[in-house]
């Protein structure tokens, strides 16, 4: 359930977010399921964006897009 991770973005903290959100990720990852992988690092992407620090959210966002084609996130 990804409840508990978005508790942790309505709650403001952004960094225990993204350690829930790259968890996810890399599981996903493992077991190939790279669009679902893609929308966990989609989300890093909006915990950076709800921090102002739009350089990040545009490097995660772009590695989203990339990892369509590729057989890992990592």
């Amino acid at each position: 359930c990804a409840l508990p991770i978005y508790i942790c973005s309505i709650q403001k903290d952004y960094v225990q977010a993204r350690e829930k959100h790259q968890l996810g990720a890399d599981c996903f990852n493992r077991i190939g399921k790279m669009a679902d992988a893609s929308f966990r690092i989609i989300d890093i992407g909006v915990t950076y964006r709800c921090e102002k620090n739009y350089k990040m959210a545009l490097q995660y966002y772009r590695k989203a897009v990339s990892i369509r084609d590729r057989k890992s996130v990592v």
